[in-house]
């Protein structure tokens, strides 16, 4: 091989790799992007164009390296809002990409420079030389590729594997220890040769020891970023979940208040019932002086006595009695038909308290959503009916917002600001509930119509977990 045809081959490599860095690049922000209006491919193509410009226009400029992560960052930057992702968010990412790709530099580079200490080039002719030293070239330049994909398929493993959304203070935290392992790779590039006084010294030359010590370091801040995250994301789970509790924890003290109401309701019943005997002697004197006005009057009272302690809508269990009977009047203030045919599983192996968090979340939701919608017909349809040993509850209501489908939980990440944390929390509330039955929940989006389908499994007594073990002792 002569020297023209090796340079060539060396420069036709490097703008190969501009694509290449172009395509890992674009493969480690895919999960990331959501298809909002703008096709999720286009956005991928977006932003593999973005790096392939950056990187190819950098060739011609001095210290290129450096000014196309700057310059890739502005660009990710402007193009923030086509992606519809924060800027904050695109920066780590963009971090995370550039601290591996040049931890998998250091590493490469270090196998290369031990490998030709153990196969120095001397064969006899210079067409040899340029052979060999391309061979090489192609084998380093596989294997820093290699490390690259399976570097950021690793990572991005990690960032998908729970919920990641920091905000921008905790953003400027994670960015630290990527920001930290660039900074010691430019350093270590810098110094890999360096011409002093005529003299061309090689740092590996120099330090033997820094064929260790560089790409363990650099390993470290690869992992350092991973775990960092990791950490992170733990934390946020455990945040979530005390959050989760500390709902479910309102929503049960707000269900065991209304028992307690529900108890005076029933107190008033059987005081009624109590009190019969001395209305119908009360109506019997009065019927026999031909008071018939009085007798009137005395009807419409006890009327309006027995009004007070009614409940329009019969579930046939005091939880779900008060429930449903609850929602149901503030969607008919709100100007919401409500629509029900929920009858309590007739079996002991379902928890009242269970089914009443997942009504009462999936009834607000109902609600929340009807009253953001403007115009239309404004409609709840509630049903709940025991097939065998599964018990079916299904709420059904139009919608107005967007929503899309979180990936990582499967339940809608809707557009709302303020009110899409609840909303969230509400639906895992849920989700939590119906796998204590070993159920499923599905929810179908169509035609502005968000239809949600509970199913539940009855439990032995005897199986662990069971909710009625306790529920039934009277705890």
């Amino acid at each position: 091989m002569s020297q023209e045809i090796f340079l060539a081959y060396v420069q036709g490599t490097i703008r190969l790799s501009a694509f290449l860095y172009a395509a890992c690049f674009a493969f480690f922000f895919h999960p990331f992007l959501k298809a909002n209006g703008t096709g999720l491919w286009k956005k991928t193509a977006m932003v593999f164009s973005l790096y392939a410009f950056a990187y190819l226009f950098c060739l011609f400029l001095p210290s290129p390296q450096n000014l196309c992560m700057l310059l890739t960052g502005l660009l990710l930057a402007a193009a923030a809002k086509f992606l519809h992702l924060q800027r904050s968010f695109l920066l780590l990412l963009a971090l995370l990409f550039f601290s591996t790709q040049i931890s998998s530099i250091l590493i490469a580079e270090s196998f290369d420079f031990t490998l030709k200490n153990i196969f120095p080039l001397k064969p006899p002719q210079v067409e040899a030389i340029y052979l060999r030293s391309a061979l090489f070239f192609s084998f380093i330049w596989l294997i820093r590729f290699a490390l690259l994909f399976f570097m950021l398929y690793w990572l991005q493993k990690r960032l998908l594997k729970k919920k990641f959304a920091p905000h921008k203070k905790e953003t400027g935290y994670l960015c630290v220890i990527p920001l930290a392992g660039i900074l010691f790779g430019k350093i270590i590039v810098h110094l890999w040769s360096i011409l002093k006084d005529g003299v061309f010294f090689q740092l590996y030359e120099q330090y033997p020891s820094f064929l260790v010590f560089v790409p363990f370091t650099a390993l470290l801040f690869y992992w350092g970023a991973y775990f960092t995250i990791a950490s992170y994301q733990e934390m946020t789970a455990l945040q979530e979940e005390k959050k989760e509790h500390f709902v479910i924890h309102q929503q049960i003290q707000a269900i065991q208040e209304r028992m307690k109401e529900t108890e005076q309701f029933y107190s008033g019943i059987r005081q009624i019932q109590h009190d019969i005997r001395s209305h119908f002697t009360n109506l019997k004197g009065l019927a026999q002086k031909g008071n018939c006005r009085e007798i009137t009057e005395y009807i419409s009272q006890i009327d309006k006595t027995i009004e007070i302690f009614h409940f329009a809508l019969q579930t046939g269990n005091e939880v779900t009695d008060i429930i449903v009977n609850d929602k149901c009047q503030q969607a008919l203030k709100a100007g919401i038909s409500f629509q029900t045919e929920f009858h309590y599983p007739q079996s002991e192996q379902y928890n009242a308290f269970d089914i009443g968090i997942i009504l009462h979340n999936l009834l607000q939701n109902a609600l929340e959503a009807c009253e953001a919608v403007p115009n239309g017909k404004k409609f709840i349809t509630l049903s709940g009916i025991q097939k065998k040993r599964f018990f079916l509850i299904e709420v059904e209501n139009p919608f107005q917002w967007k929503v899309a489908i979180d990936p990582l939980t499967g339940l809608p990440a809707t557009t709302k600001t303020a009110e899409a944390s609840l909303h969230g929390i509400g639906l895992s509330n849920v989700k939590q509930t119906v796998e204590k039955y070993m159920g499923d929940m599905e929810i179908t989006i169509k035609n502005n119509m968000f239809h949600v389908t509970v199913l539940l499994q009855e439990r032995s007594n005897h199986e662990p977990g069971n909710p009625n073990r306790l529920y039934h002792k009277g705890i």
